[in-house]
């Protein structure tokens, strides 16, 4: 080889070494910031795509569990009305309508699985809140996260949630949720709206009467044991309720977060003897204490009563051996959930689940 040559070949070698070096360094770049990304531990219950098969069961504490056979909360709840006239040609005709009391929210998150009681204590309180009063509209709900197909702890986004008896409830609502069903981008990706102004305080004009007719309506409920809110909701309410009307108060626990969304939380089941129950709420509407706590004005973190709620100083607790055996029980036999489910009312919702401040006429109107 001439001189030439070996200077070329040189070259060559050089920008080799050259193109090699970058490229490891880039390499080297790319796994540094992997390592410095967070990353998930590890969790067998979040890749669980079904629930399992056997009788419903809720096993361990809400921050702690998990629930052998869950049903799926069907992603749409709608009820059909012949309450309306149509008048065509000079003739009238009833005409069957249907109004959609619920969409499930966050679909592709696959965490609409719970306890049958808490599949109808959704469905109950979805049709009461769509009632209207006499002095208040109805409203149709939108459901975030209840648990996953057989509980345990998630990847993301609760600590609790985990024995198939908590369910997360939104304030806001679609204005047109009733009338169609929301795709499933909008389901996923419509964004989360605060009931709080920029000062921390509850906003009127987006913390409605017919939002705070959902709330009451789930207080009411027999099977809710307790209900997380934010502090300032809470006090809002406190502040502005009649006496006569707070005593549903007592389910209210105030949470830091909790200003777009309420979190409910069902009592143990009957059928479930390995379900940890929590402490009964305090007696009393609970606003006097609350008002001790708050300043004029309100973080939006205040302790609670609640030891399952998630804070940056929750540390995973110990899961209950029983649950290690549903994560290996055979897959249940699903139905595939469709875009529409047609939920008919509960049995006895009329007679035995029906806000008490709503008289036999008040029952049949419809949301205007």
């Amino acid at each position: 080889m001439n001189a030439s040559g070996a200077w070329i070949f040189s070259l060559f070698l050089g920008g080799l070494a050259w193109a090699t070096c970058a490229s490891l360094e880039t390499w080297a770049h790319a796994s540094q910031d992997h390592d410095l990304a967070p990353r998930a531990r590890p969790n067998p219950y979040g890749s669980v795509k079904y629930p399992s098969q056997g009788a419903p069961r809720v096993i361990g504490f809400y921050s702690a569990g998990c629930i052998q056979g869950a049903s799926a909360l069907p992603l749409t709840g709608a009820t059909v009305s012949s309450s309306s006239l149509s008048v065509a040609q000079g003739t009238r005709s009833l005409v069957a309508e249907k109004n959609f009391t619920y969409q499930v929210m966050r679909v592709s998150r696959n965490r609409y699985y719970g306890h049958p009681d808490l599949i109808e204590a959704i469905l109950q309180i979805a049709q009461a809140s769509m009632v209207a009063g006499s002095n208040r509209a109805g409203a149709p709900l939108l459901i975030g996260d209840l648990s996953q197909p057989r509980g345990g702890p998630m990847t993301y986004g609760h600590a609790s949630h985990q024995s198939g008896i908590d369910a997360d409830l939104w304030f806001w609502d679609h204005p047109e949720q009733t009338v169609r069903e929301l795709t499933r981008r909008e389901r996923d990706e419509l964004p989360f709206v605060s009931m709080l102004g920029a000062n921390g305080l509850v906003d009127p004009q987006l913390f409605t009467e017919a939002r705070v007719h959902k709330l009451r309506v789930a207080a009411q409920h027999p099977r809710v044991q307790r209900i997380f809110v934010n502090p300032a909701i809470k006090s809002y309410l406190c502040t502005n309720l009649p006496a006569q009307d707070r005593s549903w108060l007592s389910k209210l626990r105030p949470w830091g977060g909790h200003d777009s969304h309420f979190h409910i939380r069902l009592s143990c089941p009957q059928d479930s003897p390995d379900c940890v129950a929590q402490a009964p709420v305090p007696e009393g509407d609970g606003c006097e204490e609350l008002q001790q706590k708050l300043p004029s004005n309100p973080p939006r973190e205040l302790p609670s009563d609640s030891t399952a709620l998630p804070n940056k100083t929750t540390k995973v607790r110990a899961m209950p051996a029983a649950c290690t055996r549903v994560l290996k029980l055979p897959a249940a036999r699903m139905v595939p959930q469709a875009q529409s489910n047609t939920v008919p009312p509960a049995q006895g919702l009329q007679n035995k689940f029906i806000p008490n401040d709503l008289t036999p006429n008040d029952s049949t109107q419809k949301e205007q």
